[in-house]
């Protein structure tokens, strides 16, 4: 995808729930939410609020954005409110803030009587019935990146959103990790991003990584973990590396 050039902002899913004379977030975690029913009910309030100049697109199925075809005057808040919070002020401030609230009480009344919700409550799961807007603002244009400049046909593999965020602004190409396959196209820049997964999850990945590098379907592999510690190999000395590192 491509970064957008329009004013915009997180508007996450959420689950609000009134007490008394104030809302309360009761419910932010829907990372239950499968793409599939992320898109569909997306396509419902779209097909609503487009005609207002408003567009929901989706950064992961958990993760929404809100843009609008022009900047508005608009405070919210720079971080998303943990959940029990007291949501007061009508989501925002500034002088459109009425603008808004008109979109966020359209997206409401789509959700009351979407067929994706209905299906959550039929399984006993909460549904969604507002969005919690905050970090709005126009997004910063991030120069070419320097291992883009050596490599243009880099891709990047991965879930986690932020970095999904980070490299739609640097312009660089990124999949989901689930359509990653040792089978398709393995460029000689790839970076897959594994997360933290259980041991047939990981052993998957590396087994058919090592598999590449045997079969001179890549030329090197470069592990980086969490700390900072890394490991670099070739077909070489791949036997010793294996011996060592995964120990």
């Amino acid at each position: 995808g491509q970064a957008p050039d329009d004013w915009v902002l997180c508007a996450d899913p959420v689950y609000l729930q009134p007490d008394r004379d104030q809302l309360l977030l009761s419910h932010a975690d829907f990372s239950d939410l499968s793409r599939m029913d992320t898109a569909a009910l997306m396509q419902e309030i779209n097909a609503v609020i487009q005609f207002d100049g408003w567009q929901l697109v989706m950064g992961a199925a958990e993760r929404w954005y809100l843009q609008y075809s022009e900047a508005l005057e608009i405070n919210t808040p720079l971080f998303m409110p943990q959940q029990g919070s007291t949501i007061s002020h009508g989501f925002a401030e500034g002088a459109q803030r009425r603008k808004l609230l008109s979109v966020i009480n359209t997206v409401q009344m789509i959700m009351h009587g979407s067929a994706v919700n209905q299906r959550r409550q039929a399984k006993g799961l909460l549904p969604i019935n507002s969005l919690l807007p905050w970090g709005s603002g126009v997004l910063a244009r991030a120069s070419v990146s320097e291992f883009q400049e050596s490599d243009p046909r880099l891709v990047v593999w991965g879930n986690d959103a932020i970095v999904r965020g980070m490299m739609l602004a640097a312009g660089v190409q990124m999949n989901p990790l689930d359509q990653w396959s040792v089978n398709g196209d393995i460029r000689q820049d790839c970076l897959l991003l594994l997360p933290k997964a259980d041991q047939s999850s990981l052993q998957y990945y590396l087994l058919s990584l090592f598999h590449s590098l045997q079969t001179d379907a890549i030329n090197n592999l470069r592990f980086i973990t969490a700390d900072g510690s890394s490991w670099y190999a070739t077909k070489k000395h791949l036997r010793r590396w294996w011996k060592g590192a995964l120990r």
